[in-house]
């Protein structure tokens, strides 16, 4: 008998400042409820994942997969395609995941 494949869940990393410890990355607290890279796209789009990093896609009993550059070119596509405003936290972030071309910055609030 066939057995159902395992739902992924997905690892959001990002980067926070501690006093004490300074630059730190954290895991960041997602719903198992929430376990879809649409969901993960929506999150990061709505700003809701601040300073994210890194992406992974984790099949229990199996390794982990970084997908942050497919992550990237969703959530880039999403902003352009829907005409949302860019923040500089998540322009920085594709920046450095998809390069500078990616997408342009922010105008700046007269």
């Amino acid at each position: 008998m066939d057995r159902p494949l395992p739902c992924p869940l997905y690892l959001v990393t990002y980067d926070y400042r501690d006093r004490t410890l300074g630059r730190s990355t954290g895991t960041a607290d997602r719903s198992l409820n929430k376990q879809s890279r649409r969901e993960v796209t929506d999150e990061i789009v709505q700003g809701l994942i601040p300073g994210v990093e890194r992406i992974y896609e984790c099949v229990p009993g199996e390794s982990c997969t970084d997908i942050t550059e497919d992550i990237a070119g969703d959530v880039a596509c999403r902003i352009v395609n829907e005409q949302r405003e860019r923040d500089y936290d998540t322009v920085t972030w594709l920046h450095a995941v998809l390069g500078t071309s990616s997408m342009a910055w922010p105008v700046a609030a007269e």
